[in-house]
């Protein structure tokens, strides 16, 4: 049995700078680099769900502009938008 989970992440651009976030992977301390963003909540869109990780992660209140990918890991399906 699978435990699907639906994920959203930003792409954060100003003054030509990526907004990255940290994330620990728990392994010899060794960490990644990543938009910030997360799972999206059952009751959430895509970009519901994505402008509240950022808010959660980052304190930055942003609008969704474009959605540029789509992945589905479990049928390893890249669909670029």
């Amino acid at each position: 049995m699978f435990n699907n989970r639906i994920a959203a992440s930003a792409i954060i651009i100003n003054d030509n700078k990526v907004l990255l976030a940290r994330y620990s992977s728990g392994k010899n301390g060794t960490s990644f680099l990543v938009g910030p963003g997360g799972g999206i909540e059952i009751e959430e869109n895509l970009i519901q769900g994505l402008i509240r990780e950022v808010k959660e992660e980052t304190g930055l209140s942003i609008s969704a502009q474009k959605m540029l990918l789509v992945e589905d890991l479990l049928s390893k399906i890249l669909v670029s938008l």
